[in-house]
């Protein structure tokens, strides 16, 4: 739930705008690769960017590193603690 996530990871640093702003974006991606988030290539990143502008394809770049840094690290996580 992509909400939970980001208020429990980032509550308070950035503001209710932009957080909506991450999530309709993460929902867009995920509804044209329609896939597992751990299954989707980076082909599959690739070929969602393809048809949009420089500025565009690196805000999708940046928000999608961060989403999978969070996911890498709560995996991480939860794999030392059992």
């Amino acid at each position: 739930d992509f909400k939970r996530i980001t208020n429990k990871s980032i509550r308070g640093k950035i503001s209710k705008r932009t957080l909506k702003n991450y999530e309709e974006d993460l929902n867009r991606c995920s509804k044209v690769i329609d896939k597992d988030f751990k299954k989707v290539t980076e082909k599959d990143i690739l070929n969602f960017l393809k048809d949009y502008k420089q500025a565009t394809r690196n805000r999708y770049i940046t928000l999608l590193r961060c989403f999978y840094r969070y996911m890498y690290n709560l995996d991480e996580n939860e794999n030392k603690t059992g």
